[in-house]
């Protein structure tokens, strides 16, 4: 239901987060008491950049958190509230397919993701086996 920065490729990528152990909810469609319930239940969270991730204030500390931007657009924001609450952060950099290069910052910010199959399993593995250090400064994998 929303109409921009998409995961335009979803149906691909839910079979392997589900494959990891992942369950996917739709934030949209729950409370805001039910949205803090299940981030502060959650070992880990999986997500595209949005508004949703703002309930990161309520992880519990070492909760991993990966977060999925566009390919011409990284905001560290919601690094900023995931190490605050003591979480490890992971950062995924989605790639251009078919899409212009964004003209302006707000073009960019507004840009569908695509993340390849290929991409997400690789970074998940990377995101399991905790490569990157707690509290690091967010990187791409």
């Amino acid at each position: 239901n929303i109409s921009f920065r998409r995961v335009v490729n979803e149906e691909q990528l839910l079979p392997i987060l589900r494959a990891n152990g992942f369950e996917v909810f739709d934030p949209a469609e729950r409370s805001v008491r039910e949205q803090a319930a299940i981030f502060a239940d959650a070992e880990a969270i999986v997500s595209p950049h949005s508004s949703a991730m703002t309930n990161l204030v309520f992880c519990r500390p070492g909760t991993a958190v990966m977060e999925i931007f566009a390919a011409d657009y990284f905001d560290v924001s919601f690094w900023t509230a995931a190490t605050s609450s003591a979480c490890r952060y992971f950062a995924v950099m989605g790639e251009r397919v078919g899409q212009d290069v964004p003209r302006t910052v707000i073009e960019a910010r507004r840009q569908d993701i695509v993340v390849t199959s290929q991409l997400l399993a690789s970074s998940l593995d990377a995101f399991c086996s905790n490569r990157q250090p707690a509290g690091g400064a967010p990187s791409p994998l």
